[in-house]
């Protein structure tokens, strides 16, 4: 089996980890975090939240798993509640406050695996 292994830094992390990466999941996101922030990314002209974007994924029948250890922000869990995402079968978060990792899985099939909280100045464009 071969695996490739990249090193990002910058724009880069948005770039490959969020847009290229679990943006386009098929099947399951499995997200570990410290700390879960609103983050915001580029859709066609403009910048929307990324509960929007979640609540696509599992529109499609995507399965997101959501591991964080701090009380997730004001700002993401406003958009949480009016989306309805958190009501969603396929959409599942579970607090554990000793967790400390961050990891991004794809499908299985890729890993990012580094220091980013799940926050706009850890992995978003804003």
């Amino acid at each position: 089996m071969k695996i490739d292994v990249k090193y990002l830094e910058n724009s880069d992390i948005y770039r490959e980890v969020v847009l290229n990466g679990l943006l386009r999941a098929k099947n399951h996101l499995y997200i570990a975090t410290a700390n879960v922030k609103d983050m915001y990314v580029e859709s066609e002209d403009e910048y929307i939240s990324i509960v929007k974007k979640f609540h696509e994924l599992c529109n499609r029948g995507v399965e997101i798993r959501l591991l964080h250890s701090s009380k997730p922000s004001g700002p993401f869990l406003k958009d949480l509640q009016e989306s309805g995402l958190h009501k969603m079968q396929n959409f599942m978060m579970r607090q554990c406050v000793r967790s400390h990792l961050k990891v991004v899985i794809i499908d299985g099939e890729e890993v990012f695996l580094g220091s980013a909280n799940f926050s706009g100045a850890g992995l978003g464009a804003k």
